[in-house]
Parts: C-alpha cells; structure tokens; sequence
C-alpha cells in the first residue's frame, strides 16, 4: 500500500471515530443529565421549584445534544468532499461546517491539520480552526444566556439567572461587547453580595437587554 493511501485511510479513521463519537457523548451527557434531574425530583416531589429547575436543565441539555449530534451528522455527510474532493470542493466544507457546526469543524480541522502537508492548506485548515474557536465560543455564550433568560420566567429562580448571565459575561464574545451595559453588570454584582437576589437578576437583565441574536 503506497504511504499517500495508507495516510489517507488513517485520517479517515480518525475523523470518522471523532465524528461517531460526536454523536454518542452528547446521547450519553443528555442521560446523566435527565437521570440526575430524576433523582433530585425523586427526593424532592414536594417541591415545585425543583421540578421547574430541573425542567429547565433537561431542555437545554436536550437541545445542545440534538444540536451536537446535528452538527457531527453534518460533518459525516461533508466527510468525502473534505477527504476526497478538489481543493475548491475541501474549502467549501469546511467553511460550511465552520459556520453551521464549529466545534466540529474545529475537532476535524486540526486532524485535518496534523495529517496536510501542504503549506497552503495548512494555513487554511488553520484560520478555519481559529474562526471555529470564535464561532463556538459564541455558541456558548448563547447557550448561557439563553439559560439566565428561562431561569429570569420565575422569581424562584433569582440566583440563578444572575449566575448564568455572569457566566455569559465572561464569556462574552467581541461583537457583542459595547451591548452590554457594564455599569448594570457592576451593580448586579453589589445586589447579589447584599443577597438582593430579585434586583442582582433585574440589574443583569437590563445589562443584556440589546443582545440579540
């Protein structure tokens, strides 16, 4: 077997198990995740804040490993022209699972890159790795703001929200940035020391009321 087949059949196994496992982690995270919740509503049937938290965390859990294992079938479906199409045919998927599925793309890429020998796709499959990197890190910051904003439907669920938009402020990307009213951030961050929790959430609602997908 000539080395250029024999390196081609090894990328291909390696993408081809990173891709199938993109599918079954997500399967296997979205389990723990309903089994956890089960079990604390088990022990907590009485109250109704419990179930409503625990609601709220198997839709998203649900929702990011449909989008997980979405994405990895995209990626499998583009698989043939990434390996075997024309150098036109390769860049064109990547760019499209860049952007539809990045963390995928982000995960092939770099397999990808540690198999190409050529200069100018390596620099390629590289900026396609990096605009991965800014894509999902947007995805997370999505994911967690959209959390503070389910947790914002019941006043139970104060606290909450106020961590979840924090942890989308830190994580927040570039163009999004001067949307975000800082000042607001700061107060929310006095309110929740002070235990204030309603006016902690409040405040960081206002902060992120101009970020819109």
């Amino acid at each position: 077997m000539s080395n250029n087949k024999r390196d081609w059949l090894e990328t291909w196994e390696v993408l081809w198990k990173s891709l199938v496992l993109g599918i079954v982690m997500p399967l296997i995270g979205t389990w723990l995740v309903y089994y956890h919740n089960r079990e604390a509503l088990g022990l907590q049937l009485q109250s109704q804040d419990a179930a409503l938290k625990a609601q709220i965390e198997n839709q998203q859990a649900l929702a990011k490993a449909q989008r997980q294992i979405s994405e990895a079938q995209l990626a499998l479906g583009l698989l043939p022209n990434i390996l075997k199409g024309s150098g036109d045919e390769r860049r064109l998927a990547l760019m499209i699972l860049s952007s539809v599925a990045p963390s995928t793309a982000e995960r092939v890429s770099e397999i990808l890159l540690a198999h190409s020998e050529s200069q100018a796709d390596r620099s390629f499959i590289g900026r396609i790795v990096e605009t991965s990197r800014v894509n999902t890190q947007e995805q997370e910051f999505w994911d967690r703001l959209t959390t503070a904003r389910k947790y914002m439907q019941d006043k139970t669920f104060d606290a909450y929200a106020y961590r979840a938009y924090l942890e989308a402020y830190r994580i927040i990307p570039g163009r999004f940035r001067k949307m975000v009213d800082d000042q607001k951030v700061r107060q929310a961050d006095r309110y929740y020391v002070a235990s204030e929790f309603d006016a902690a959430a409040q405040q960081m609602d206002k902060a992120f009321e101009h970020v819109r997908p």
